[in-house]
């Protein structure tokens, strides 16, 4: 197309090549500013986003703070429940070896008569927190603290838990049984004893555990104090404790 041509469209649109050009620069600039303008905006809104972002994290970390330091006090409430035990104990033991090492000190048994009925009682006194674990400093107990104290609650409560399995008739006490009892003259084993060396779960010694739950064993944790109470049938002249190795392990393997 020819200048001349060009002129003549361009007057059709009312424009002249100069007027155009001139145009075309102003939408240049217009682009421009308006492209700055975005980008004002878009870093403004960015700043935003990430400040909001920090405002979230910093709000998010001062909420787990608080959780965290609500669980430590919760731990140093139920350590300090724990300590309050040594008072009515005489904390004869140095450490948890010296009461392994003196296990058998650790339990009594007797049998008494109340209303003509024999009742077997066996106490078991376990070992205190601070005989299972070294003494903590005041340090300790000001958050956040210097040891992890929920690990040291977690380990001595599975210990209290396992060792009461043992003595609860409706936990482990039928199957780990750490007892021999004696019969009176011409009486013979009753069937639930002798179910328990049965198949485990079997009709038979189903049908044996179910007679041993059927008799008056009452179990109860005061402290670290697990007491057994047996009311026992008239055909049984005397029972007693044996097994001072499963405490041993109850005490060792707890947390295994």
């Amino acid at each position: 197309m020819s200048k001349n041509d060009k002129e003549k469209q361009q007057d059709l649109f009312g424009f002249t090549l100069e007027e155009k050009e001139l145009k075309i620069k102003e939408n240049k600039e217009l682009k421009k500013i308006k492209e700055k303008a975005i980008s004002k905006i878009a870093k403004i809104a960015n700043r935003t986003h990430k400040e909001r972002i920090k405002e979230q994290e910093k709000k998010r970390k001062k909420k787990n703070r608080l959780i965290v330091e609500a669980n430590f006090n919760e731990s140093v409430k139920i350590i300090k429940k724990y300590l309050s035990w040594n008072d009515d104990s005489g904390n004869k033991y140095h450490h948890l070896r010296d009461y392994t090492n003196r296990i058998e000190s650790s339990y009594s048994q007797e049998t008494s008569k109340k209303l003509g009925v024999s009742i077997y009682k066996f106490k078991w006194n376990l070992p205190l927190f601070s005989e299972c674990h070294k003494l903590l400093s005041k340090k300790s107990f000001i958050f956040p603290g210097t040891v992890n104290l929920s690990d040291k609650i977690l380990n001595y409560k599975n210990m209290i838990e396992y060792c009461e399995e043992l003595l609860n008739p409706e936990k482990d006490l039928y199957d780990y049984f750490p007892f021999d009892i004696k019969m009176k003259e011409g009486k013979k084993k009753p069937d639930w004893y002798l179910a328990r060396d049965l198949k485990w779960k079997s009709k038979g010694y189903l049908l044996g555990l179910d007679k041993f739950k059927s008799q008056k064993i009452l179990f109860k944790r005061e402290k670290n104090v697990l007491t057994l109470s047996w009311h026992l049938p008239d055909n049984i002249e005397s029972i007693n404790f044996w097994d001072d190795q499963e405490l041993f392990d109850r005490i060792k393997y707890a947390n295994m």
